[in-house]
């Protein structure tokens, strides 16, 4: 049910890996549909791609989200990503 899915999200930080792909940016999409986020982190590679789902995102959620141009394969960049934000969910 759509009332607790949006209470078990309500003010967590939540991280979207591959957040700029086809699946990645259909999951922030229904993440930011549920409102109330403490942040939507959206991380991918693909410059590009990021700065689509940026665009969108501006409409639905001004302000909790942070864009992330980061290669999940780049150790180091990951481990201080997730030490700066501490997601409490990662996608």
């Amino acid at each position: 049910n759509m009332s607790s899915l949006k209470s078990h999200f309500q003010g967590k930080v939540i991280l979207v890996s591959g957040g700029g792909g086809s699946i990645g940016s259909e999951l922030c999409r229904q993440i930011a549909q549920l409102g109330n986020l403490g942040q939507l982190l959206v991380l991918d590679s693909n410059e590009f791609n990021l700065y689509n789902i940026e665009i969108e995102l501006r409409r639905k959620i001004p302000g909790n989200f942070k864009i992330l141009l980061q290669s999940v394969t780049d150790r180091i960049g990951i481990r201080d990503i997730l030490q700066r934000y501490k997601p409490d969910m990662v996608f």
